[in-house]
């Protein structure tokens, strides 16, 4: 899945992109993920129109000691952030919601709602009936011998490869001596980093 940042999105500010049915299955508070900030497990705010930042020494104190009053730095980005969350109702409704905030030097500029799936607890059950008749099908041709011949196959011949790519690649240290000789390594000491792990 990689990295993500939450972004803690008021309930209010999705008044007037969202219904009210669907605004009342919102925290007041909600957390949100997203891919458009550092993607470092930070943790973002929208507060009075505008972006905070959780201060990283603060969030490793709160790790440490629990403490209840973070603190927030204001984020002055102009950018778009696309958020999301996906959740079940009580009713066992599961929802995915994505959301788009545009910012202009980390105030709030626009808002819009980018997608909505809701599907019913009865379709979700449909859906898992489906794809649990197509795994029982799928198993029973995995249970053949032919599938499982080819299988053993495959991951020999796979094995094969990686020992070839190996016994055919030019070794780190002849590398590093041909990057000497030529001048290379001392013009880009880091030339030789993708090569570590060959």
């Amino acid at each position: 899945m990689g990295m993500f940042d939450d972004i803690i999105v008021p309930k209010s500010y999705l008044r007037g992109i969202l219904d009210k049915k669907d605004e009342s299955l919102f925290d007041t508070y909600h957390k949100f993920q997203t891919k458009d900030l550092d993607n470092v497990l930070g943790v973002y705010r929208v507060y009075r129109n505008q972006l905070y930042k959780q201060s990283r020494s603060e969030w490793m104190e709160i790790a440490a000691l629990d403490a209840s009053k973070p603190k927030w730095d204001k984020i002055h980005y102009t950018q778009e952030i696309n958020f999301y969350n996906t959740f079940t109702t009580k009713d066992g409704d599961e929802c995915w919601f994505e959301f788009k905030f545009k910012f202009v030097k980390g105030k709030l500029d626009s808002k819009e709602l980018v997608d909505k799936i809701i599907t019913n607890k009865e379709s979700r059950e449909a859906i898992d009936r489906m794809w649990d008749i197509e795994q029982a099908v799928f198993d029973e041709y995995r249970q053949r011998w032919s599938y499982k011949f080819w299988t053993k196959v495959e991951h020999f011949c796979q094995k094969l490869s990686v020992m070839a790519r190996k016994r055919h690649s030019i070794p780190y240290s002849l590398r590093e001596t041909a990057y000497k000789t030529s001048g290379r390594l001392k013009k880009d000491p880091d030339c030789l980093e993708i090569y570590v792990d060959n």
